[in-house]
C-alpha cells in the first residue's frame, strides 16, 4: 500500500480526533467531533476494511 504526503491530508488529519480504545472496545478507535463519537476498527488481509459500530451521542456509546 502506497501512502502519499500532501500539505490539504496534513491539514485533514490534524483536524481528526483520533483515539485509540482500550477496556470494552479494545482494538477499536474512536473519532470524536463535537458531541458525537464513531467506535470503528480496522482489519487488513487481502483488503483493507474499516467496520463502524456506532455513531452516537458521548453519553450514549459508551453505556
Amino acid at each position: 500500500m502506497k501512502i502519499s504526503y500532501s500539505k490539504e491530508a496534513d491539514k485533514f488529519h490534524s483536524s481528526i480526533d483520533l483515539k485509540k480504545l482500550k477496556g470494552k472496545y479494545h482494538g477499536s478507535f474512536r473519532i470524536r467531533k463535537g458531541d458525537t463519537r464513531i467506535i470503528f476498527s480496522i482489519r487488513k488481509e487481502d483488503e483493507l476494511t474499516v467496520f463502524v459500530h456506532y455513531i452516537d451521542f458521548r453519553g450514549n456509546v459508551y453505556k
